[in-house]
């Protein structure tokens, strides 16, 4: 798997730097895990070498452990003792508070930010699907955005990369 996620060349045209998305990832595991299977009935091979081997499925989420997501007390915890990156936690509490994806807050300007009273919203392009969106966010989910900024400017001056955001 790892193979499929760091060095297989892509010969499709791909808008994650050549590299395969994690569901086509997941998608190709899937047909060779069937494959494999199929090999075992037609007796071409002895036994399943990945047979206990667990994929997601639709509809079907896997069983979390504890530690896979924060909690809401380690968010607080969070919100109580900011990391000393300012533009770093206000990102992080942001996506939090308003799900937008990695791609899409990197990506965020403030032209595509309208305030009203009692909530804001942001208009953009989906990078997954390239679909139009129009997301309502809190005034909290505001706030972490602070003052507006220039029509054309990004709204959160973080590195690209999710590797080296700390």
């Amino acid at each position: 798997m790892g193979y499929l996620i760091n060095d297989a060349p892509n010969v499709l045209s791909s808008k994650n730097n050549g590299k395969l998305s994690p569901i086509t990832v997941l998608k190709r595991m899937k047909d060779f895990k069937y494959v494999v299977g199929q090999a075992v009935n037609d007796k071409i091979i002895p036994y399943h070498p990945f047979s206990e081997f667990q994929m997601y499925e639709k509809g079907k989420t896997p069983q979390s452990r504890f530690g896979d997501w924060m909690t809401p007390e380690e968010i607080k915890l969070l919100l109580d003792n900011p990391l000393p990156y300012e533009e770093i936690h206000n990102y992080f509490m942001f996506s939090c508070n308003s799900s937008m994806a990695f791609a899409e807050c990197y990506a965020l300007t403030w032209g595509q930010i309208s305030d009203f009273e009692e909530y804001s919203t942001i208009k953009y392009t989906r990078k997954k699907t390239e679909k139009p969106r129009t997301l309502h966010i809190s005034n909290q989910a505001r706030d972490y955005l602070g003052d507006r900024g220039i029509y054309d400017s990004k709204v959160f001056n973080i590195t690209k990369s999710n590797r080296t955001i700390c």
